[in-house]
């Protein structure tokens, strides 16, 4: 942990602590801002911490395998034909779906 991280998050936790404090003392509303302003450092603590990816992400449904996860039937333009029901656009169909009537 780096010198800065480690300031933000002993300061949002001061802020939290005085804010509560203050929350005894004078009620929530004269210190909202405090616990606000905690969890600002916080969200900032954290964006910090977040190591940055470089590679590429796999793409959606697909493991590191390549392989598809889930489980069950794959939808394959056969079978998909199958399960359509009349008058409904399914995203295998590439038609785009027809508008509603009034």
């Amino acid at each position: 942990m780096k010198l800065t991280d480690t300031i933000l998050f002993s300061l949002a936790v001061a802020l939290f602590i005085i804010g509560v404090h203050q929350t005894f003392t004078v009620g929530l509303v004269e210190s909202y801002w405090l616990f606000m302003f905690c969890l600002g450092l916080l969200f900032v603590y954290q964006l910090r911490k977040k190591p940055e990816t470089k590679e590429p992400l796999p793409p959606p449904g697909k493991g590191s395998t390549g392989v598809a996860v889930g489980g069950g039937k794959q939808k394959t333009a056969a079978n998909a034909s199958r399960s359509k029901k009349p008058g409904r656009a399914t995203r295998f169909s590439g038609k785009p779906p027809k508008p509603a009537r009034p």
